[in-house]
């Protein structure tokens, strides 16, 4: 490390660059900026709550889907990577695959 990146800085270098969405739902939950959840929205939409909660291999292979391709043209609900996700759970090792993917995020977007 150089003399200047050691001392304190006010503002962080390096920041991730984010890309505009063309989704008119996504923008508009995205940036509306009043808050305007209640305590059980975390549980919205059902769906995704129920898929994670009983079946969180497949919320992790569509999460891995959509990683590689945004727009998910091609995607299996059943992938490579819910397949393994699946059999881990059972040996409670799961959280290898989270850990090692959230390194990965981290490192990708620039995250510490």
């Amino acid at each position: 490390m150089s003399d200047t990146q050691k001392g304190y800085r006010s503002w962080p270098s390096n920041l991730p660059t984010y890309h505009p969405t063309s989704s008119e739902e996504v923008r508009s939950v995205t940036y509306n900026k009043n808050w305007n959840y209640s305590l059980c929205d975390c549980c919205s939409p059902g769906s995704l709550c129920l898929t994670s909660c009983c079946i969180p291999g497949l919320t992790f292979g569509k999460m891995q889907a959509r990683l590689r391709n945004p727009t998910l043209e091609n995607y299996s609900s059943c992938n490579g990577e819910c397949a393994i996700f699946t059999l881990r759970t059972f040996t409670w090792t799961q959280w290898l695959l989270q850990t090692i993917q959230r390194g990965k995020l981290r490192q990708k977007y620039g995250i510490r």
